[in-house]
């Protein structure tokens, strides 16, 4: 048995998930969401309240996943001509070179495959400055705490399906300042991409359908959602059946009850000035 620590660092709140991994099943222990209570912080600056946060909750050494918002990590699809993922993974820099907003010397890279192409593979290649990845993991690894994993939350959308009791499915985010959509196969990651929100149409509805369709003009061919799950902090306040009407979709609000083995606050439970259960 494994105990996790899981830290979503989104723009709106930081999340603390502590999850304990045995046989293959997991299960969350305990959830905490903190507002930063500080507009447009830094991922460095998200990073150390969350760290902060973790005093009293986790022992030292204990492994941390860190989840970063979709539309702070640079995403491209790419189609390479080998399908072992060494040979891949040692010729990544050559096949992005020019292909990034910065210098490929100041980058971290790594790639997830989402599909065949012929007698070599597609993939989503996944980028960051150094310097930046460096900011988000010091925080962690100054108070003991091991930072195992670094991901971006479209990359986990095919986890969701199993929550969602769903298989093949595209997925939007809808946050305040950031969109992501991701779109699944079977539980596998066939396309994303996360983008600055940017409404500029007469409806939000509007302007996320044509974000989404210019979204899916980089897909590969054939990959496009039959059904589209909207969650996010803006979630609520969209109008689900103009959305899929716009985007000749269905278009649902996704709705998960609880986490696998999630502790439940009870009803008498109250909340300190820091947003902690007690």
């Amino acid at each position: 048995m494994a105990v996790v620590l899981g830290v979503s660092l989104s723009k709106e709140a930081a999340s603390l998930a502590l999850v304990e991994v045995a046989g293959g099943n997991v299960t969350v222990k305990n959830l905490w969401t903190f507002a930063y209570g500080e507009p447009e912080l830094s991922l460095a600056q998200r990073a150390a309240f969350a760290a902060e946060r973790t005093a009293g909750l986790v022992l030292p050494k204990t492994p941390v996943a860190i989840c970063l918002p979709g539309d702070e990590v640079y995403l491209r699809p790419q189609t390479v001509p080998f399908s072992k993922r060494s040979h891949i993974a040692r010729t990544l820099a050559f096949e992005m070179e020019d292909k990034l907003p910065f210098e490929l010397d100041s980058a971290v890279m790594d790639f997830v495959v989402t599909g065949h192409e012929g007698g070599g593979r597609r993939i989503l290649v996944a980028a960051m400055r150094r310097t930046v990845l460096e900011g988000v993991m010091a925080p962690f690894d100054s108070r003991g705490l091991l930072v195992r994993l670094v991901t971006a939350d479209v990359l986990c959308a095919g986890a969701l399906g199993r929550l969602l009791g769903v298989s093949d499915y595209g997925l939007l985010q809808v946050d305040v300042a950031g969109w992501k959509l991701a779109v699944c196969r079977d539980r596998l990651l066939l396309f994303a991409r996360g983008a600055p929100a940017a409404p500029a149409a007469a409806s939000m509805e509007e302007s996320l359908a044509g974000w989404v369709r210019q979204s899916m003009m980089a897909a590969p061919s054939g990959v496009a959602p039959q059904v589209l799950y909207v969650t996010g902090y803006e979630a609520n306040a969209l109008d689900c059946q103009a959305l899929g009407a716009a985007l000749a979709l269905e278009v649902e609000k996704a709705v998960i009850d609880h986490l696998p083995g999630e502790k439940r606050p009870d009803a008498n439970e109250t909340a300190s000035p820091d947003g902690r259960s007690k």
